[in-house]
């Protein structure tokens, strides 16, 4: 079975074939079919369309994203897909309507959301979302209950 097909059937072969056969092909077809993959990625071989497709095929793999590769555009399309990657999102490009888009897609994520940020109906959001962030609330139940 050639290194592309092996990829192809079960990504995380990627971490089994030696350095000097990933090839960026191999590579961008693993990422595809597993954007975790994107952690056995050499250095060299990372592009900004691989850790795209790697964003793309799962936002956790966000978390594997050099803050250096990081867009904002990467960024949003990671919290679309999986809320919680706000914690891999490098802070200056944490905004509030990053933040409200992760919070709404998973609420748990507002633990990664700024102090400066939680405001009470980023908060609601996210506790709308999961009844588990009110942990993360600077705001009681009972405080956000009355702004709903």
């Amino acid at each position: 079975m050639t290194d592309l097909a092996a990829v192809m059937e079960k990504a995380l072969y990627l971490s089994g074939i030696p350095i000097e056969r990933r090839t960026p092909e191999v590579c961008l077809a693993a990422v595809r079919n597993l954007g975790g993959a994107l952690v056995f990625v050499p250095k060299e071989l990372r592009t900004p369309e691989m850790c795209l497709a790697a964003v793309r095929q799962d936002g956790w793999a966000l978390r594997y994203v050099f803050f250096k590769e990081q867009t904002p555009e990467l960024c949003l399309i990671a919290v679309k897909d999986d809320g919680f990657a706000l914690g891999s999102v490098k802070n200056e490009f944490k905004t509030p309507e990053l933040c409200l888009v992760a919070v709404k897609q998973d609420g748990t994520a507002l633990v990664w959301v700024p102090e400066k940020f939680r405001t009470p109906e980023m908060c609601l959001a996210a506790i709308s979302q999961n009844h588990e962030a009110i942990e993360y609330s600077p705001y009681s139940f009972l405080e956000l209950m009355s702004l709903a």
